[in-house]
């Protein structure tokens, strides 16, 4: 309660961070991000946050999915309003993601840790590890496990997010 403040987002509410080392790796994070998204060697295919309990089980997986070389071979040839409807699209997302989250059961009151992992291959994720302090991911999907798809987007790329949840 004392690290995140309700706010809105595209009218929907959502949770803020305001402690200054969770919004410090939250940026890192997502410069990180776009940079490797933009290097044609990382080949960088789902971001996910991990949600675990005390215990560091796999409480909520959080995976958007898409096709960076879909992208790569696109972005010269993307019409001008690209940038605007993949900005509505994501609000569209982020709203079904708000939706797909109340209806999650968890405990409140439980402890509960996050972290950010990339999805690339092996030769994606050597490039990765070059660059920056990156470990290769210890969550590996449960077998007993239930999917819960948000939202998939076909325009001008192929661009998914659903939660795995265990059971």
């Amino acid at each position: 309660d004392s690290i995140y403040v309700s706010r809105r987002k595209f009218n929907i509410p959502v949770k803020m961070s305001n402690h200054p080392w969770v919004n410090g790796y939250i940026d890192q994070v997502l410069e990180f991000i776009k940079k490797h998204l933009t290097n044609q060697k990382t080949d960088i295919d789902s971001v996910d946050i991990i949600v675990a309990n005390k215990a560091k089980d796999l409480v909520n997986r959080f995976k958007l999915e898409f096709q960076k070389d879909a992208f790569d071979q696109l972005r010269d040839t993307l019409p001008e309003d690209h940038l605007y409807r993949t900005e509505m699209n994501l609000a569209s997302m982020l709203m079904r993601l708000a939706n797909a989250v109340t209806d999650l059961s968890s405990s409140p009151d439980e402890e509960r840790s996050w972290w950010v992992e990339l999805g690339s291959n092996v030769g994606g994720a050597r490039t990765l590890m070059q660059d920056h302090e990156w470990c290769l991911a210890e969550t590996e999907p449960e077998e007993n496990r239930s999917v819960v798809p948000v939202m998939g987007i076909d325009l001008p790329f192929k661009l998914q997010l659903y939660i795995e949840s265990s059971s």
